[in-house]
């Protein structure tokens, strides 16, 4: 472990056994990563160790550094981005209205991404990014409708022929 030991003012409570409680508990991947980073500085491993150990360069080891000292680790957690909902948060469709988004894609309503989109922003006033509505989709279990494939060389009479039994 090469390197000098990072000084880091750790605020009150913040001990070792706490930031790999911290780090066990967390579901989220970035706050998960960066308590693992926080629980080895505190192990007394350096800066540089950590971010091979990562992947991550010394400098965003840094920065992390620097958001605990100004703020703490609600700080370092907060400071996450991606589409990753906070716990507890609903999405923006109610079941009812997901349910009716359903029977309307039964009824062949949709052929894209964009189609589902414009109906719910037209029926409920609800709006999302194509991503953002096509991560629902992929939530609720929708998936891309694709042909079967067919050989090049087929002939659709004589399947059909063959599937009559002749």
């Amino acid at each position: 472990m090469p390197g000098r030991k990072a000084q880091i003012e750790w605020r009150a409570g913040d001990t070792e056994a706490v930031w790999k409680q911290r780090y066990r508990k967390e579901k989220h991947p970035q706050r998960r990563e960066r308590a693992w980073a926080f629980w080895q500085l505190a192990q007394g491993k350096s800066i540089r160790w950590v971010a091979q150990q990562l992947g991550r360069s010394r400098n965003t080891l840094h920065r992390w550094v620097r958001w605990y000292e100004a703020g703490g680790w609600e700080e370092v957690a907060r400071r996450t981005h991606g589409g990753f909902r906070k716990e507890g948060q609903r999405t923006r469709l109610t079941e009812e209205q997901a349910a009716a988004l359903e029977e309307a894609a039964q009824k062949g309503l949709f052929r894209t991404v964009w189609d589902v989109r414009e109906w719910v922003k037209a029926q409920f006033g609800v709006t999302y990014t194509y991503s953002g509505m096509h991560a629902w989709l992929r939530r609720r279990g929708w998936r891309r409708k694709r042909p079967r494939p067919q050989g090049v060389k087929a002939d659709a009479q004589a399947q059909a022929a063959w599937k009559k039994g002749g």
